[in-house]
Parts: structure tokens; C-alpha cells; sequence
């Protein structure tokens, strides 16, 4: 038996020629050979949707400067009605949760869209999103590795870029009366 944690990989397609064999065992288990007991089931009550299952995510890094930078990654993401993620750096800077974190320590994602701002590409953060299925990256190192997976780049400075991009967005939704969807 094999476990992979959720969209680590793509999903092949349907194979309706495949046949599966169901084996029911019975087993003779009684609550008192149990080490463990599940004393209550909590749900998450939040509103917003999870990172793995977010269509568009707006992800910030250190590259950002601080805290004050990074709430430009709030400000978009509110813009756009995207999901925030992060770097573990920003994590552990204590700008987002962990629940926020993408990577290999974070959650793994496959947005439609995901926006890498001020990330720089360390491996651990690329394999959490590279299944992404359009990445636009924002850095101010032409060289970055976030470059390499990213379907479209944007070299510069994403504290000048990145309030530009909010103002257009804006722009965009009160032209269309306030309703847009960017998936």
C-alpha cells in the first residue's frame, strides 16, 4: 500500500476498461484492543476555501521586504477573490499561518492560477505548486529559479509592480460592475 498526499500529482484520466476486485475481510477488532479513541470529529468552519482547493492563489515571499510589503499580497488577493499562501520563510517571519504555507512542508496545490511574488524558487517551494496551471512570477532576480517553472515572468521590483497590478485589476471589476471571474 502507497499513500501520496493530495495534488502532489495530476490525476490520470478515467480508464473505464479497468476492473477492480472487492475482498471484504472480517475482522475481529473490539473497542478495548484499540490504543486510540476518537473522542470528538471538529470541522473547519472557515469560510474561505483551503489552499489545495483554491482556483487562485496569490503566494508572497520574503522578497517583499517585511509585513507592510507583504500586505500587498492581501490587498491582490482580495481583488482578484483569491486564496493567500506563502513562502515557509514568511511562515516563519509570522506574516501568514501555516495552514498558508505552499511547499513541501505546506500544502501541495494546483490552482488555475497561482501568483509567485517575491518568491525566489527554492526547490521545497517549487515542488508544492509547480502543478500550478498557469505560475506568473514577479522577482527582481532575472536569474531567480521561480523563472524556470513559471509560465510567464515579470523581472522587477514587486512593491512597484504588484500595486500597479491591484489598481488595474480594480480598474477591471468596476468596469465589469463589480463581478468578475478570473478562472
Amino acid at each position: 500500500m502507497a499513500t501520496v498526499r493530495p495534488k502532489v500529482m495530476k490525476a490520470l484520466q478515467p480508464d473505464e476498461g479497468r476492473k477492480g476486485v472487492i475482498i471484504e475481510e472480517e475482522l475481529e477488532l473490539r473497542e478495548e484492543d484499540m490504543r486510540t479513541k476518537v473522542l470528538e470529529i471538529v470541522k473547519d468552519v472557515t469560510k474561505k476555501a483551503s489552499l489545495a482547493e483554491a482556483h487562485v492563489i496569490v503566494a508572497g515571499g520574503k522578497g517583499l521586504g517585511d509585513i507592510q510589503g507583504f500586505q500587498l499580497i492581501h490587498e491582490l488577493a482580495e481583488v482578484i477573490g483569491a486564496s493567500v499562501g506563502g513562502t515557509r520563510d514568511v511562515v516563519e517571519a509570522g506574516w501568514l499561518k501555516h495552514e498558508q504555507q505552499v511547499g513541501q512542508t505546506g500544502e501541495t496545490v494546483t490552482p488555475k492560477i497561482y501568483f509567485a511574488i517575491g518568491i525566489s524558487g527554492a526547490i521545497q517551494h517549487v515542488e508544492g505548486m509547480k502543478n500550478s496551471e498557469l505560475i506568473i512570477a514577479i522577482n527582481k532576480d532575472a536569474n531567480a529559479p521561480i523563472f524556470d517553472v513559471a509560465t510567464y515572468g515579470i523581472v522587477g521590483d514587486a512593491l512597484e509592480i504588484v500595486p500597479k497590478l491591484i489598481k488595474q485589476f480594480k480598474e477591471l471589476s468596476k468596469e465589469k460592475g463589480g463581478e468578475m471571474s478570473y478562472v
